[in-house]
């Protein structure tokens, strides 16, 4: 495995058990040495008694250490709500011919199940949670999903894309959902493989440094993957 980053590089070799499985723990040095820079992660398989090597994908990975701000809190009255998205021919066809980036996919606007409001009353973080991938850098506007080369955006009423953050919002006001929507995008990102995108929530938005549970991004049907 190799771990490498401007502020410090480092690479183990371990031997594979029965299982196949393989675990690496990087120091903890290695981590808080590239915090707010980008590393890259691949790895090197060599099957017992042959001379040939697979090599894996890079995956690059952004280290951050932000510290979420504010303490918002719900107007009397109000308590958490969702963005309801339907998909339902339940099917995407994809080529991996297809070029990367490409969106391949969309839901319709999907209104709030209620109306949310939160106020703040000082800078407050904000965030998304990736609830069906890993979690994408902050500044990323795509997100991962359980099917490899799969991955989605959330685009709301104005035609905006929501990154993942943590970012800050300034100041004291009052947020709420009323008059607004959400869709679900979805776009090719790599090799694709078959697979099934599961009903529930896409992702969980969140304020604070008590993470005050706003709305989340509720995927009403799931989605099979057919590679073509």
């Amino acid at each position: 495995m190799s771990w490498n980053g401007a502020g410090g590089s480092t690479s183990e070799t371990k031997l594979a058990g029965s299982s196949g499985d393989v675990s690496f723990v990087v120091p903890k040095i290695y981590i808080t040495s590239n915090i707010n820079q980008r590393v890259r992660v691949s790895y090197t398989v060599v099957p017992m008694g042959a001379t040939n090597t697979v090599n894996s994908p890079e995956a690059v990975f952004e280290i951050t250490n932000d510290s979420l701000v504010g303490n918002p809190y719900y107007v009397e009255g109000f308590r958490t709500s969702w963005y309801r998205c339907t998909f339902r021919t339940g099917e995407i066809a994809v080529s991996n011919s297809t070029s990367s980036g490409t969106r391949i996919g969309s839901t319709p606007d999907g209104d709030p199940s209620a109306e949310t409001q939160f106020r703040a009353t000082e800078t407050t973080s904000t965030f998304m949670e990736n609830k069906i991938g890993a979690q994408p850098w902050r500044d990323s506007a795509i997100y991962p999903t359980n099917v490899p080369g799969i991955g989605f955006k959330l685009i709301d009423d104005r035609g905006q894309s929501f990154e993942a953050g943590p970012g800050n919002r300034n100041g004291a006001a009052l947020y709420g959902n009323a008059d607004t929507t959400m869709r679900v995008e979805f776009f090719k990102t790599g090799f694709v493989e078959p697979g099934t995108i599961p009903a529930g929530d896409v992702v969980e938005w969140r304020f604070g440094a008590n993470r005050l549970y706003y709305m989340s991004v509720y995927l009403a049907d799931a989605i099979r993957i057919v590679v073509t």
